[in-house]
């Protein structure tokens, strides 16, 4: 049997933002009862906010046999090489792993052993099966095992067959498919995407967090990382968590917590409070197998993470990895992973095991990015589209994938558990899920696009433990979008939208809905009120906010009894900010 690849992930999508008045609802639920439902998405036009639109090349990875010296100094660290003998193997203090891969004419196996086996009784099933033990992963009662390729499928059979072993299967890999690129990029469209801007500088959190990030390490020589890193693990003995030799963990590191306000580079999902624990569990050419992952899933949950982010993928399902993860989620450890980015909706994993936010990725207008997967194993959705960060070796890049998604969602999950240390990992993903901002359908973004602003907002203590994807569940649960509650007449809400601000307000028998925009550039917008039947309007007008000189063009819509949709397209043109009211007058509602 050939090693499947698991895969890093990287792209993005749209944001709508839906409000409601004393005649304006949200969604279908509250639509049935009679209300109208107003739902708007805004964009702008052309390039991201500072002239760079490169998008990072995805190369199919390779996987290469790795082995590393015997010779090399191992430091103290989780996976040890070797069973001694006398104790069983749950009761073994852990070790460093040799580090070393298969040779190419072998397969590893991961073969997970009924508890309280003595030394010689493991190392009794292990030749039974025909096997030499390369390493082991007490937390799981697992031994990894190599076997030739050509006796693999019998060995598999014979180790299946043997009463002392619970399960089986080959150990996979998985990679890192997304290299950064554009250098000169310096625009982070993704922060006020997500609500960043209206928490910066008005939230100071009152504890620290630290996401574990498991990728191909972390170079923490890095202007923008100064201080930012506490002491790692690495899979490979002689190998320095702490250096980067691919690029990708630093990428994942600095879309997470860069140095913020500091004038270096870029600023940082969690600009404050969050620590990064880097845990080497990829090569240098950003490949990784099963058994490094949940090691290293296993040390960062036993060594203080709140937080682990895994940006790889693998269409394969691993009961080893999915065990891990039950591990650390028994530790309070709230779980991140990419979807992948293949532009598929079949699972992948670990974002498909249970007790793991599967992030998908959005693009500047809030849509699912072109290449992002999606599905049951999608929790949540993030931008993913031309995301600035970190270089390994200094300076800034830009990357696209659903690696970056999951990384700004670990960046919120930390910030929030910072704000709040008293909160569980089921209450953190509780808040992230229920307050995201409605975009795309639900699978493909499950419970919509990660609004920090609202998720930091919310003291709530309900909880969602995300299902995971078949074989262990069916996605979900699905709490969000956000819905604002019906607002008292001549009060509105106001969340965001893609870049800036939308109001709506009802006062007697007119529903005014004011679009402001806080970027650069001209502001394209839709709005679409969906009108059950019996309701109707006299006219809708349009007003620039005074003092603002806004222009507007191409204003249409339809008047009179509605069935829905009606939709109103605007342009503005105006100096910043940019603001437009529009307002539906002489509405009235079917009697009843």
């Amino acid at each position: 049997m050939t090693q499947r690849q698991r895969s890093s992930e990287f792209r993005a999508r749209h944001r709508g933002a839906v409000l409601v008045g004393r005649c304006l609802a949200i969604g279908a639920a509250v639509a049935a009862l009679g209300f109208i439902a107003a739902s708007a998405a805004l964009s702008v036009p052309g390039s991201p906010p500072g002239g760079g639109h490169a998008t990072a090349s995805t190369a199919s990875p390779k996987t290469a046999s790795r082995t590393h010296p015997s010779t090399k100094t191992q430091p103290a660290g989780y996976l040890h090489s070797r069973v001694p003998s006398g104790p069983s193997l749950a009761s073994l203090t852990p070790t460093e792993p040799a580090g070393a891969r298969p040779q190419s004419s072998a397969v590893s196996l991961l073969v997970h052993l009924t508890a309280g086996l003595s030394a010689s009784q493991q190392a009794a099933v292990v030749a039974a099966g025909g096997g030499a033990e390369r390493a082991s992963i007490p937390a799981l009662h697992l031994l990894v095992v190599d076997v030739s390729a050509a006796r693999a499928k019998a060995a598999l059979a014979a180790y299946k067959a043997n009463h002392a072993v619970r399960s089986v299967e080959i150990d996979h890999t998985r990679a890192a498919r997304a290299s950064p690129s554009d250098p000169s990029y310096s625009s982070q469209w993704a922060l006020p995407a997500i609500g960043w801007n209206n928490v910066f500088g008005s939230v100071t959190p009152t504890s620290t967090a630290t996401v574990a990030v498991l990728d191909t390490g972390v170079d923490a020589g890095h202007a923008d990382l100064a201080g930012k890193l506490i002491p790692g693990y690495s899979a490979f003995a002689g190998s320095d968590p702490a250096a980067d030799p691919n690029g990708h963990g630093t990428a994942m590191a600095g879309i997470i917590a860069a140095a913020t306000d500091n004038g270096v580079d870029i600023a940082g999902v969690a600009y404050s409070g969050v620590s990064i624990m880097p845990v080497q569990v990829l090569d240098a050419t950003g490949v990784g197998q099963d058994s490094d992952i949940a090691n290293g899933v296993i040390w960062a949950a036993d060594h203080g993470a709140g937080v682990i982010l895994m940006s790889f993928s693998n269409p394969n399902f691993s009961q080893t990895l999915q065990d891990a993860m039950s591990y650390a989620w028994s530790k309070g450890v709230v779980l991140v992973a990419a979807t992948g980015n293949d532009g598929v909706s079949t699972p992948t994993y670990p974002a498909g095991d249970q007790y793991v936010m599967g992030v998908s990725a959005t693009d500047q207008s809030n849509a699912l990015a072109s290449g992002s997967n999606s599905g049951a194993d999608t929790f949540i959705a993030a931008p993913g589209v031309d995301i600035t960060t970190l270089a390994s070796g200094g300076g800034a890049t830009s990357v696209t994938g659903t690696s970056a998604s999951a990384a700004i969602v670990a960046g919120v999950a930390a910030f929030e558990q910072a704000v709040d240390p008293v909160a569980t990992n089921d209450v953190i993903d509780g808040r992230i899920a229920s307050n995201a901002d409605p975009a795309g359908t639900q699978g493909q973004t499950g419970n919509g696009l990660v609004d920090m602003a609202r998720t930091v907002a919310d003291t709530t203590s309900s909880s969602a433990v995300p299902a995971g994807a078949p074989p262990v569940g069916g996605g979900g649960p699905y709490v969000g979008p956000y819905t604002a509650a019906a607002a008292a007449d001549g009060q509105g809400a106001m969340p965001p939208s893609q870049n800036g601000f939308l109001t709506t307000s009802s006062t007697g028998h007119t529903l005014s809905l004011q679009f402001t925009n806080n970027l650069p550039g001209d502001m394209n917008g839709s709005l679409q009120v969906s009108v059950p039947s019996g309701f109707s309007w006299t006219g809708i007008s349009s007003t620039p906010l005074a003092g603002n000189a806004c222009q507007t063009a191409t204003l249409t819509s339809s008047s009179g009894p509605g069935s829905g949709p009606t939709t109103v397209a605007v342009t503005i043109k105006c100096a910043t900010p940019k603001s437009l009211t529009l307002s539906f007058s002489g509405v009235t509602a079917p009697s009843t």
